[in-house]
Protein backbone atom coordinates (compact mmCIF):
# COMPACT_ATOMS: atom_id res chain seq x y z
CA UNK A 1 0.00 0.00 0.00
CA UNK A 2 1.30 3.44 -0.92
CA UNK A 3 1.18 6.05 1.85
CA UNK A 4 -1.08 9.04 1.20
CA UNK A 5 0.66 12.43 1.22
CA UNK A 6 -0.74 14.89 3.75
CA UNK A 7 1.15 18.16 4.28
CA UNK A 8 0.04 20.53 7.01
CA UNK A 9 1.03 23.60 9.06
CA UNK A 10 1.38 24.06 12.80
CA UNK A 11 1.07 27.53 14.30
CA UNK A 12 3.67 27.78 17.06
CA UNK A 13 2.06 28.70 20.40
CA UNK A 14 -1.44 27.74 19.25
CA UNK A 15 -3.58 24.71 19.90
CA UNK A 16 -3.38 22.33 16.93
CA UNK A 17 -6.04 19.85 15.83
CA UNK A 18 -6.03 17.95 12.53
CA UNK A 19 -8.64 15.33 11.69
CA UNK A 20 -7.85 12.73 9.04
CA UNK A 21 -10.90 10.87 7.68
CA UNK A 22 -10.47 7.41 6.21
CA UNK A 23 -13.09 6.24 3.75
CA UNK A 24 -13.75 3.00 1.92
CA UNK A 25 -14.18 2.94 -1.87
CA UNK A 26 -17.93 3.44 -1.48
CA UNK A 27 -17.39 6.53 0.70
CA UNK A 28 -18.35 5.02 4.04
CA UNK A 29 -16.17 5.34 7.13
CA UNK A 30 -13.22 2.93 7.23
CA UNK A 31 -13.54 0.44 10.11
CA UNK A 32 -10.66 1.21 12.48
CA UNK A 33 -11.65 -1.44 15.05
CA UNK A 34 -8.51 -2.86 16.76
CA UNK A 35 -6.13 -0.46 14.96
CA UNK A 36 -3.46 1.51 16.78
CA UNK A 37 -1.54 4.47 15.39
CA UNK A 38 1.88 6.03 15.92
CA UNK A 39 3.50 9.05 14.29
CA UNK A 40 6.87 10.77 14.24
CA UNK A 41 8.35 13.86 12.62
CA UNK A 42 12.03 14.66 12.01
CA UNK A 43 13.76 17.67 10.52
CA UNK A 44 15.62 15.27 8.23
CA UNK A 45 14.33 11.78 7.43
CA UNK A 46 17.70 10.19 8.24
CA UNK A 47 18.29 11.89 11.60
CA UNK A 48 17.80 9.99 14.84
CA UNK A 49 16.16 12.81 16.80
CA UNK A 50 12.47 13.60 16.46
CA UNK A 51 10.76 16.98 16.67
CA UNK A 52 7.34 15.38 17.28
CA UNK A 53 6.26 11.92 18.28
CA UNK A 54 3.12 10.38 19.65
CA UNK A 55 5.37 8.20 21.87
CA UNK A 56 6.58 11.24 23.83
CA UNK A 57 3.09 12.64 24.30
CA UNK A 58 3.74 16.03 22.70
CA UNK A 59 1.22 15.04 20.03
CA UNK A 60 -1.87 12.97 20.86
CA UNK A 61 -3.51 10.60 18.37
CA UNK A 62 -7.15 9.63 18.88
CA UNK A 63 -8.87 6.99 16.76
CA UNK A 64 -12.64 7.31 16.36
CA UNK A 65 -13.78 3.86 15.23
CA UNK A 66 -17.35 4.80 14.27
CA UNK A 67 -16.34 7.87 12.22
CA UNK A 68 -13.21 6.32 10.71
CA UNK A 69 -11.05 9.26 11.79
CA UNK A 70 -7.68 9.83 13.38
CA UNK A 71 -7.26 13.13 15.22
CA UNK A 72 -3.83 14.68 15.83
CA UNK A 73 -3.81 17.21 18.68
CA UNK A 74 -1.23 19.39 20.40
CA UNK A 75 -1.63 21.87 23.23
CA UNK A 76 -0.55 25.49 22.79
CA UNK A 77 2.19 24.84 25.38
CA UNK A 78 3.57 21.95 23.30
CA UNK A 79 3.49 23.83 19.98
CA UNK A 80 5.29 26.75 21.67
CA UNK A 81 8.22 24.43 22.38
CA UNK A 82 8.66 23.43 18.72
CA UNK A 83 11.78 24.75 17.00
CA UNK A 84 12.03 23.75 13.34
CA UNK A 85 11.11 25.18 9.96
CA UNK A 86 9.91 22.05 8.18
CA UNK A 87 9.88 18.40 9.17
CA UNK A 88 9.13 15.13 7.41
CA UNK A 89 6.45 13.08 9.14
CA UNK A 90 4.68 9.78 8.77
CA UNK A 91 2.05 7.70 10.53
CA UNK A 92 1.88 3.95 10.84
CA UNK A 93 -1.27 2.01 11.63
CA UNK A 94 -1.06 -1.42 13.18
CA UNK A 95 -3.65 -4.19 13.12
CA UNK A 96 -2.51 -7.30 15.01
CA UNK A 97 1.09 -7.71 13.80
CA UNK A 98 0.53 -5.98 10.45
CA UNK A 99 2.24 -2.55 10.45
CA UNK A 100 1.76 -0.23 7.47
CA UNK A 101 2.66 3.38 6.73
CA UNK A 102 -0.61 5.10 5.79
CA UNK A 103 0.36 8.78 5.74
CA UNK A 104 3.47 10.84 5.11
CA UNK A 105 4.28 14.43 4.28
CA UNK A 106 5.83 17.67 5.41
CA UNK A 107 4.92 19.77 8.44
CA UNK A 108 5.64 23.50 8.21
CA UNK A 109 5.97 25.41 11.48
CA UNK A 110 4.61 28.96 11.38
CA UNK A 111 6.74 30.73 13.99
CA UNK A 112 4.99 32.65 16.75
CA UNK A 113 5.48 36.42 16.84
CA UNK A 114 3.13 37.32 19.69
CA UNK A 115 4.48 35.75 22.88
Amino acid sequence: MKAAVYNFNINQGSTMKKVISLKTEDGSAFDLTSYSAIMSAREEVDTSSTVLTSDSGNVTLTINISLGTITLEMTAANTALLDFTTAAWDMELTLASNVQKWFKGVITLNKEVTR
